[in-house]
């Protein structure tokens, strides 16, 4: 009876086991259903939230502003090595500041007058900024192929020397940005042959006449150059040498056009100048190889031959006739085309190149001119260009 007992006891407890082991089960699955059911319902809620992003208009991206590209055609930067050295350290610049494209279209002065002409006649103006010679610009203005810029100009403190040829009737059309005049350059062996009491900085055409025979017989051969070349400025040069003595420009048969060529035939007569330098346009070539020792020549050309090597070369003023320093003076400005329909891109580039310190740098690359405004002249240094420029101030002050 003890072991049915026993036998029965056994029984319901493995029975009971069993009945907590499944209940357990249960319990899991549905907690295991719950937690299911749980991420369901959030991840429809998740769907829903970026189905109701997804569903809201984008804003609509700004239009990009069309590419302006303006057409600069000058009269100035003849050279290919100027049109690079522009093209380089000014035009990248202020395209690289502005996103304003610069086409450069560098003609000779009539050839640029006939396609204003033909802009003005047909409307289609393709010229937007045009830098003019100073002794063009009357034509441009007076035949309306440029407009008034004086907002442009106020700010700057042009030299006097230059007001009448860029403004008409009181308003300004140009700012000048180069001038240029004729100077000495003397290579420094030729100082030995010198006349007494003479400088190169205050010569005299008489003393220069003295000393360019001086060297000739000196050296035993010709060592002045005086370039003659057709279409040049073989003009120039005398032209500046009548001025000195006190005739206005280009007459032939006065008096002191007579003293002047007396001057170059004596030095003819002497063997003082280098026969070749007849067919050359300028004399740095003649200059820069030793052949010639001395000229008078375009501070350009002068500029290029004394910044090359300046322990070797010196520089001076127009020499000095009765009535002071002669030379023919010129510059070149800086205006926008009557028609342009880019007129605000225009004066960007014309605020760009009138800056100080690109005005400067541009004097600088070509050669030593000189910049026509007062706030450059102020920060001249001591470098060759620097020290060309300064004796061309110096030639306009004293001429």
């Amino acid at each position: 009876m003890k072991k049915l007992l026993v036998s029965l006891l056994i029984l319901v407890m493995v029975a009971s086991l069993f009945t907590g082991c499944g209940g357990e089960e249960t319990t899991a699955d549905n907690e295991s259903e719950d937690t299911n059911a749980a991420s369901t319902d959030t991840s429809k809620d998740v769907t829903s939230d970026s189905t109701d992003k997804e569903a809201e208009p984008e804003p609509e991206a700004e239009p990009e502003a069309e590419p302006v590209t303006i057409k600069v055609t000058s009269g100035l930067w003849s050279k290919p090595e100027e049109q690079q050295y522009v093209r380089e350290e000014l035009l990248t610049a202020f395209e690289e500041e502005t996103g304003i494209t610069v086409e450069l279209e560098v003609l000779a002065g009539n050839d640029i007058l006939d396609l204003l002409a033909s802009y003005k006649e047909t409307g289609d103006w393709a010229s937007d900024v045009l830098i003019t010679h100073s002794g063009d610009m009357a034509k441009y203005i007076s035949n309306g192929y440029a407009q008034p810029i004086d907002d442009l100009a106020g700010s700057m403190t042009i030299l006097p020397a230059f007001n009448d040829s860029t403004m008409q009737d009181g308003s300004t059309y140009y700012i000048p940005i180069s001038a240029d005049v004729y100077l000495v350059v003397a290579n420094n062996k030729a100082l030995n042959y010198l006349p007494d009491g003479a400088a190169i900085d205050s010569l005299t055409w008489e003393q220069y006449v003295e000393w360019a025979i001086a060297i000739a017989e000196g050296e035993g051969t010709a060592r002045t150059a005086m370039p003659a070349l057709n279409v040049k400025s073989m003009c120039y040069q005398v032209g500046g040498m009548v001025l000195s003595y006190g005739a206005d420009f280009a007459e032939i048969d006065s008096d002191p056009m007579k003293e002047v060529w007396g001057l170059v035939g004596e030095m003819i007569a002497k063997g003082a100048i280098v026969e070749d330098s007849f067919q050359y346009g300028d004399p740095v070539d003649l200059m820069k190889a030793g052949t010639a020792w001395l000229s008078f020549y375009h501070m350009g050309p002068v500029g290029q031959i004394f910044s090359a090597a300046p322990a070797e070369f010196s520089i001076g003023p127009a020499p000095a006739g009765p009535v002071g320093n002669g030379s023919i003076a010129g510059a070149w400005g800086i205006g926008i085309s009557a028609g342009t329909e880019k007129a605000d891109a225009a004066q960007k580039f014309i605020a760009f190149m009138t800056e100080p310190e690109n005005l400067y740098k541009m004097t600088q690359g070509i050669g030593g001119t000189i910049p026509p405004v007062q706030e450059v002249v102020d920060v001249l240094g001591s470098e060759p260009a620097d020290e060309v420029v300064k004796m061309g101030l110096l030639t306009l002050e004293a001429g």
